[in-house]
Formats: C-alpha cells, structure tokens, sequence
C-alpha cells in the first residue's frame, strides 16, 4: 500500500475495501465537528474513515464492547472523571485486551502531562494538546496510526497461523502418543488377565478331573464355582478400567487426586507385582479438582512406565516408586519418585523433546515425556519439572487451581 493521502471529490466513494473504523472519544461536540470536517473526504492507504463518535468514556465502553475492529481511537483525557480518558485506554488494554487498536490522547489542559510510564504501560502511540493537532499533524497521526494498526492486524494473523499449525501438530502428536500408550497398556491387560485366567482354568481342570473320576464334593465344588465367579468378576472389572481408559474427547470432570493415582496404579498392578516394584503413597487429605481424568491418568501412567523401564534397564534390585500429592490454595501437586539411577547429564535437557527415547524403537516413541508436558501446559493447566539426584528422579506435576 502507498502512503499517500488522497483528497476525495464530494460525489465519489470507494467501494474497493471496507472503511477504517475510528474512536472519537471527546465531551465537547465542536471537537467532534472540527476532526470530522478535517478528515472529511480522505482516502488512507485507499481506504475511507468510519469515524464513530462517542461523549464520553462510558459510551466508549458501550461501542468497544460491540466493535472489536476499530483502527484508532482519538480519546480525551479529561472528560466526565480527570481519570476518564486513562480510565478508557485501561479498559481497552487490560479489560477487553485489545492490544491491535492505536491510541492517541488528546488534552485541553496544557498543564496535563503524561508521565513516560503510563505511555509505555499501555502502549499510547501520541499524546497531543488539541491545540496542537493541525490538519496536516491530524492527518500524519491517523496515517502513522493506522500503518501500525495494519502491521499489528498481519502480525497477529501470521502468529495465529502459527499458532494454529503448532496445535495441529500437537494433536497428531497427542494421537501418536495416546496410540503408543494405548499399545503398552494392552500389553499390561493381556499380562493382568493372566492370573485370573490361570485361576479360572486351574479350577475348571480340577472339577474335570472329579468328574471323571467321580469324586464330587458338593461343597468343594461350590467353593470352586465361587471363585472362578470371582476371578471372572476381577476381568470384567479390569475391562471397564481398561474402557474408560481408551475413551477419548472426555469432558472435564471433579476427580479425587488420591483416587485417580489408585485407580491408575492399580491398572497395572500385576506389572508391578512382576517386576519386583513397590509402591509407597503419601496422600494429604482428599484433593478434588475438575480436569480432565483420562489425560492426567495417561500423564500418571507414563511417568510410572518410565520408571519401571529404568528399573531393568539398570538392573535395579530394590526397585521403589513413592507416590505423593499436596495441596494448596492455588494449585495441587503430585510427586513421582523413584530410585531407578537417575537421568544422566547428557540427556537430562532433552528428556522433554519430541521424538528423544533411550529406549529401542520396539520399546519407546519418545512422545510419552513430550506429551506429558503439552498435556499439562495446554489441556490441564499445569507443568511438569523433573530433578535427579543421588541415582534417583522427581517428577512434580502442578495443576493449578486457579484460572
């Protein structure tokens, strides 16, 4: 676009773009008269001028709550309040935080004189003494204004697209990585269910085997009857663990902390039985906050599977997972500590980079850690940080509690 300002004929209008909107926010109708009669007619950057008039800062507010495209807002300092005109450029930066609209501010008082501070606190692009603003210094501000307006608007829209790329980037990595957590708890149900099933089949084999030799004990027989009932009923609870687990796109809901972590642990019990590893937990009373229960299990469940790779990996004998949760009022915090070797300096600043596993390909896609701090920091309102020391590893996660 060129710079120029083009004088328009009484008769002729531009229909090429839209027009400019602009905030005329002043108490006295001769400024109102005055600024319309000079901008009267002018093209900018081929563009008329919509220029709305408000009184005062009041029915500023009523106009910015129902325009959100407006370019530049010439405002008065001093109107109904000595504050009225500071008052509005905070509403406008802070309230509606609208940081595209240019503000100039314009003052009667030629005593009144900003203090350098508050121009930068709100980004105020010109303070000027309306005796000041000739016609031609009018047109130089709206012009500059309005440039500036224009650079923020397709700075902001390339930051959007961005922004907009990164998150679809990120839910395919979310897809991956629910995937990829989805195939190793399948593993660990198959590995639950062997117990149970061994039971079941045990007692079938042995009710045979009185049959045939016909050897029945009614009361034997129903203890046996019973148990694999039992052993049934622990399946089919493993089932429903497993499916609530697997549903996606689950809304927030109030969950308890401590609960959630049992429930988490418990899906993978067995694994742990297996493995030789114990679980220590030190819960503070009931923490209940709304979240989102499948991802902070997902998080729970991989930094948990972490540890217990690090286990073997390292050949660790006595092989601890302590399991703790606090509570404040602004946030509540889960701790995951384990004694599995530690993280070593040379791979501890990458452990949260997508795709980084020290594990084989069979064995790790390097998005568990990765997507456990997108998890938190984009869904749940949280972070994660970690500490190794002394051969060991913290996770803490924080979810705040406050919006």
């Amino acid at each position: 676009m060129s710079d120029k300002i083009i004088f328009v004929d009484e008769d002729t209008h531009t229909t090429k773009y839209e027009k400019y909107n602009i905030l005329l926010v002043d108490d006295e109708e001769d400024m109102h008269n005055i600024t319309k009669m000079a901008l009267k007619h002018k093209l900018f950057y081929d563009r008329e001028l919509n220029i709305i008039s408000a009184m005062s800062a009041f029915e500023a507010k009523e106009i910015l709550k129902k325009e959100n495209d407006i370019a530049l807002a010439l405002i008065d300092v001093i109107m109904e309040t000595p504050q009225a005109g500071l008052d509005l450029v905070n509403y406008i930066r802070n309230k509606l935080n609208n940081n595209s609209i240019r503000l100039v501010l314009r003052t009667g008082q030629t005593s009144h004189v900003l203090e350098e501070e508050i121009i930068n606190k709100y980004d105020i692009n010109d303070y000027k003494e309306k005796t000041e603003l000739t016609s031609e210094k009018l047109y130089t501000t709206v012009r500059t204004s309005i440039r500036q307006y224009e650079l923020i608007k397709n700075l902001q829209e390339k930051i959007d697209d961005v922004t907009n790329e990164l998150n679809n980037k990120n839910k395919l990595l979310m897809k991956q990585s629910r995937s990829a957590a989805m195939g190793e708890i399948i593993t660990m149900l198959a590995h639950q269910w062997r117990q149970p099933l061994a039971t079941i089949s045990m007692n079938n084999n042995n009710l045979l085997l009185s049959l045939e030799v016909n050897n029945i004990n009614i009361d034997s027989f129903k203890k046996s009857l019973e148990l694999s009932n039992i052993q049934l009923k622990e399946l089919s609870e493993i089932i429903n663990d497993f499916r609530d687990f697997f549903k996606s796109d689950t809304a927030d809901v109030i969950i308890d902390i401590n609960k959630l972590i049992d429930e988490s642990c418990d899906l993978i019990n067995t694994t742990f039985i297996d493995n030789s590893i114990k679980i220590i937990k030190n819960y503070t009373h009931k923490i209940k906050i709304k979240t989102n229960k499948n991802d902070l299990m997902q998080i729970i469940l991989s930094l948990v599977k972490n540890s217990m790779d690090a286990f073997i990996k390292n050949n660790i004998k006595d092989r601890l997972i302590s399991i703790s949760t606090k509570e404040n009022y602004r946030y509540i915090k889960i701790i995951i500590k384990d004694n599995a070797g530690g993280i070593s300096k040379e791979i501890f600043e990458k452990i949260f980079d997508p795709y980084f596993s020290t594990k084989n390909n069979r064995n790790g896609t390097g998005l568990g850690l990765y997507m456990s701090k997108i998890i938190l920091e984009m869904h749940l309102n949280g972070n994660i940080s970690v500490i190794t020391k002394d051969k060991s590893t913290t996770f803490s996660i924080l979810i705040n509690k406050l919006d």
